[in-house]
């Protein structure tokens, strides 16, 4: 993904341990009452809920999901269907995983985690196999509100500049949800969808995919730092 120029930081990642398991998540943001304050929570919903067009999205989707306050990697196909967990780490100082994306054409996916408390970058393939450090230096530990030149994430917004310069809105929350800060976007395939993080007050977040022409959002499940390959 390419760097936006703002950034938001955040914490956590961790060390190489791998199980797999698969469940089908679907959620939306619904109004919960918290200490008697009206607050934008994450609920889950039935598949009956999804947009009709949400059931051809193509290729797959790796994300970083909490479970127990631990962030893990997982996979899932864009549709939604087989969540699947691919890292699971177990550093004894910060045992989150972050920040995964596809690199070679899909083959393999890159991210972000602690081993013996020291911040590294990480490889594994599609199937969670073959975990290994990379080497690389330049491994991630921000989150970048706008992934592509053309999107921008502002007033609690997404946008698109198209080719003439005019600024167009694919997706803003409604105002009953309250507050929704996204981050993390990116075109999805032929840029006829844009794949982005949403996130509530509490920092629950949620990985959820946008038609460009703003005609509907499909929530593909629980998670952040979504990448998305076709």
């Amino acid at each position: 993904m390419d760097r936006a120029s703002a950034f938001v930081v955040e914490t956590t990642v961790g060390k190489p341990t791998m199980t797999s398991r698969v469940a089908r998540t679907s959620t939306s943001l619904a109004l919960v009452l918290v200490a008697g304050v009206a607050v934008v929570g994450l609920r889950c919903n039935t598949d009956d809920d999804a947009p009709e067009w949400s059931a051809s999205l193509p290729g797959e989707v790796v994300f970083a999901a909490r479970e127990a306050g631990v962030s893990s990697i997982y996979r899932v196909a864009a549709n939604g269907a087989g969540r699947t967990q691919l890292f699971k780490n177990d550093d004894p100082v910060d045992p989150n995983a972050l920040y995964p994306s596809w690199v070679d054409e899909g083959r393999r996916i890159r991210f972000t985690a602690m081993r013996d408390g020291v911040w590294a970058g990480y490889e594994m393939d599609a199937d969670g196999r073959a975990v290994h450090a990379d080497g690389d230096p330049d491994f991630r530990l921000l989150s970048v509100p706008g992934a592509a030149p053309d999107l921008e994430v502002s007033d609690d917004a997404i946008w698109a500049t198209g080719p003439d310069g005019e600024r167009r809105l694919i997706h803003r929350a409604p105002a009953s949800r309250g507050h929704v800060a996204y981050a993390n976007v990116a075109w999805g395939p032929d840029k006829r969808f844009v794949i982005f993080q949403a996130c509530d007050l509490f920092e629950r977040c949620e990985v959820q995919v946008a038609r460009a022409d703003g005609a509907g959002v499909f929530v593909i499940g629980p998670g952040r730092h979504p990448s998305w390959t076709w």
